[in-house]
């Protein structure tokens, strides 16, 4: 059994070390596909006829059985090909598409197929999605217009902060000095300088209090839950604070009915892997933040000792079955 890892050359995502080895340990074959070195390093070719497909190039494809989407960059090295940037760009779609069409012609397990995951919602469109199954989430308000922040940031008694629109990370800066853009918090002298809201809309929460975050991440139909307690001069977001980033311990305080939703809304979704972003209220409420489809787990795996690596590898190889509410599902049975 070969799993295809579609990564890039440069990657030290150690989220892909921890499933290769737990991969090997289980008996598969790790390929590694380096997005980023299509087309200009990597040759491949997919003839298609009367036959089943032929492949050719610097890779085993006809051998793989399944394939871990974690970055899809063809196109990365086009630029010092020195074509106008309108051929550039051109070039970067024509190389992303038939990327994604080869990989999508291997008969293999997709985790997870491009399609599902290029559909996934923003921010916005996950807030509505979980309220439609059930979830508390908070009052949001996306905008640019200064006006409207400044009534919401009123209507908000616990205060307000503010997030980008993507799920995604977003990096300020350019190279090394690139820096996540990490949720704010909002203090009533920032609403006098909201006229940069006309560049880039930006998402607004309700503060919403805090006993605890949890960090749930899916695999398949298995859940992961870790937790942070939170004290009262806690930063609004953990990631900037290493000593929460390192605190996660396993927790059986997610509700089962959340639980249950979590992986409705992912049936919704056609993925078998996601983080999710919870908050647990001092009075006992579950409140839904965001879901992200690639994340590192590596960390919440390490401070609490979960086994999702094992997990990803074993659904990766067809040890762990895919959730019965999925396409891939659908397509094994």
């Amino acid at each position: 059994m070969a799993v295809l890892i579609c990564t890039s050359e440069t990657s030290d995502d150690p989220c892909v070390t921890t499933v290769s080895a737990a991969i090997e340990r289980l008996g598969g074959q790790v390929l590694r596909l380096a997005s980023d070195a299509f087309p200009t390093d990597l040759r491949l070719s997919l003839e298609l006829g009367a036959g089943p497909p032929r492949w050719s190039g610097g890779l085993p494809m006809r051998d793989v059985t399944a394939v871990w989407l974690r970055e899809l960059e063809a196109g990365a090295r086009l630029a010092s090909a020195g074509l106008r940037e309108d051929l550039l760009a051109a070039a970067r779609l024509e190389s992303e598409n038939a990327l994604a069409s080869m990989l999508g012609c291997l008969d293999a397990f997709q985790l997870d197929p491009l399609h599902a995951l290029q559909s996934a919602p923003a921010k916005p469109g996950q807030l509505r999605l979980a309220r439609t199954l059930g979830i508390d989430v908070p009052r949001s308000l996306l905008s640019n217009d200064p006006e409207a922040v400044r009534s919401f940031f009123a209507a908000c008694p616990h205060g307000m902060v503010a997030k980008m629109v993507s799920s995604g990370a977003i990096g300020v800066g350019e190279g090394a000095d690139s820096q996540p853009v990490y949720t704010q918090q909002i203090v009533e002298a920032d609403l006098a300088h909201l006229d940069s809201l006309c560049l880039s809309p930006m998402l607004f929460q309700e503060r919403v209090p805090k006993a605890s975050e949890l960090r749930v991440t899916v695999v398949g139909a298995e859940l992961f839950v870790a937790a942070i307690e939170i004290s009262a001069d806690a930063p609004v977001d953990w990631r900037t604070d290493p000593s929460q980033v390192s605190g996660f311990r396993p927790s059986d305080a997610l509700p089962d009915a959340v639980g249950r939703a979590l992986l409705t809304m992912l049936d919704r979704l056609d993925l078998n892997f996601a983080t999710f972003d919870l908050i647990l209220t001092p009075d006992g409420r579950c409140v839904f933040l965001e879901m992200n489809t690639i994340s590192y787990f590596d960390f919440v795996e390490r401070a609490a000792g979960l086994p999702i690596s094992e997990a990803v590898a074993a659904l990766l190889l067809g040890l762990r079955p895919p959730r019965p509410g999925t396409s891939a599902a659908r397509r094994k049975a």
